[in-house]
């Protein structure tokens, strides 16, 4: 899914560029996007080469403190992954011919996400004092009991869950209500599905928040949450590029006799 991702947006960058250099802000918030995702991907690959996922047990308390602090820096990136890709959808939008009833809709989901990572981010910042208490031992820190950070979690990933379909399935309703060939929007409805597999991710991440909550072995037991929000961001990321492949494919619909 990354790797298709990257494909993707890919090819949506070439063709804003070629023939003629057509990129806007839709295009600009999602390259920030994806520089997020990449290095969140790297954050990852780092935290796995110290054996994250693995039982608590058999991971040093040297290689514990770096794997924590992998995971911090790459949930920081994530929300701004995430929000800037749901924005990227609401701007591109916002470029239809659209009723100013829809225009209010979508800035009005477009502040939501912003408002969403900032308090994300703020939140994160404070859960310990000081901030390197999130993933090493610091005497006398100050930290947010557990019961406190679980409601959070439920919260963002609650509206996460929320934004998702909106996002995902309002740009297929607008392809589909364009005067377009019936085979072209059968085609960018398929591409588009990508936003259907941001929906099911966020529906696990809630499941997951609440298995994470109960476990006692951190390492092991964050894995499949901290998966699930990074198969939300890339696919986000996937769905948001996909209705820019729209000239490549009546391209190759025309070559093809279509």
């Amino acid at each position: 899914l990354f790797t298709l991702a990257l494909i993707l947006y890919g090819l949506r960058i070439y063709t804003r560029i070629f023939p003629t250099f057509k990129l806007a802000s839709t295009d600009y918030i999602i390259s920030v996007a994806v520089l997020f995702v990449v290095t969140g991907f790297g954050c990852s690959m780092a935290a796995m080469r110290y054996s994250y996922g693995r039982h608590s047990y058999y991971v040093s308390s040297a290689d514990q403190t770096k794997i924590i602090k992998r995971i911090f820096i790459t949930g920081f990136l994530g929300w701004w992954a995430s929000s800037l890709a749901r924005i990227s959808i609401g701007t591109m939008l916002l470029r239809f011919q659209i009723s100013n009833t829809w225009r209010v809709v979508l800035w009005i989901l477009i502040s939501i996400q912003l408002g969403m990572v900032l308090t994300a981010n703020i939140c994160q910042l404070l859960l310990c004092s000081p901030i390197r208490a999130n993933w090493e031992y610091v005497p006398n820190a100050v930290c947010w009991p557990p019961i406190k950070t679980q409601i959070f979690s439920y919260v963002y990933s609650g509206m996460g869950v929320c934004s998702d379909p909106i996002f995902a399935i309002m740009p297929v309703v607008f392809i589909y209500s364009l005067n377009r060939p019936a085979m072209e929007r059968v085609l960018m409805g398929v591409l588009m599905a990508l936003g259907i597999v941001a929906v099911v991710a966020g529906g696990m991440k809630l499941y997951y928040t609440n298995t994470f909550a109960i476990g006692a072995d951190l390492l092991r037991d964050a894995l499949p949450l901290f998966m699930w929000f990074r198969v939300e961001e890339i696919a986000l990321v996937a769905s948001s590029s996909a209705p820019f492949l729209k000239s490549p494919i009546e391209r190759t619909l025309n070559r093809l006799g279509i």
